[in-house]
């Protein structure tokens, strides 16, 4: 059976690029054909490995998304920092219903114990956007290449799509929103926003 999977994460800008403390690399990827190529053809669909001109922006945006659009599931490198793009990437997936894994080992960039944020002391922080756009969260490359072993295809009832960005709304609005002085206030006389949260139920 083939498997696609596409990589998401940081790219090296050049050789002397250390802006960022994690990348794919062919190790990781020796990983996941391991563990993974005794069940599966694997087919890895990596954003870093290309060779189109990267001067066009739309073409490579849209080469990036014509991946995961492909894919059967994407990895994210969330083991310390990360751009834009992985975020972007993320949600993509999720408006077409495919399966996310991120790789965000705990007391790391988005998975931190004993954290102060804004003011708040929690035992327990995971990054919201890392949390909300993935399905599961595994610590290392080897533990999801063995998570997908176990567990491919998942269970599509487990799986987020598009319903749950209108869905994770509503459950603020529903728990949060009156304890949230600041956006309370913003919207109580505001029409307009409140015209908007009621149109959030016609998605769901």
């Amino acid at each position: 059976m083939n498997l696609k999977i596409y990589l998401s994460g940081s790219i090296k800008k050049g050789d002397k690029d250390e802006s960022k403390k994690s990348y794919w690399t062919d190790n990781d990827i020796s990983i996941l054909r391991k563990v993974l190529s005794p069940r599966y053809d694997l087919t890895i669909l990596n954003p870093a490995v290309r060779s189109d001109d990267l001067s066009d922006f739309k073409s490579t945006f849209g080469r990036d998304l014509l991946q995961v659009f492909a894919s059967d599931l994407i990895i994210v490198d969330a083991r310390d920092k990360k751009g834009l793009g992985i975020g972007s990437e993320m949600t993509f997936a999720k408006a077409n219903g495919i399966p996310v894994i991120s790789v965000t080992p705990k007391n790391s960039q988005y998975n931190r114990t004993n954290f102060e944020y804004l003011g708040q002391k929690m035992d327990k922080w995971i990054h919201p956007f890392i949390g909300g756009l993935s399905d599961y969260m595994l610590e290392s490359v080897e533990d999801a290449a063995k998570f997908i072993l176990n567990n491919f295809p998942f269970n599509k009832s487990e799986i987020k799509n598009v319903d749950y960005l209108y869905e994770a709304m509503q459950y603020y609005v529903d728990t949060q929103l009156k304890a949230d002085v600041e956006m309370y206030n913003l919207v109580k006389d505001d029409v307009t926003i409140n015209e908007r949260i009621g149109k959030i139920k016609e998605f769901l």
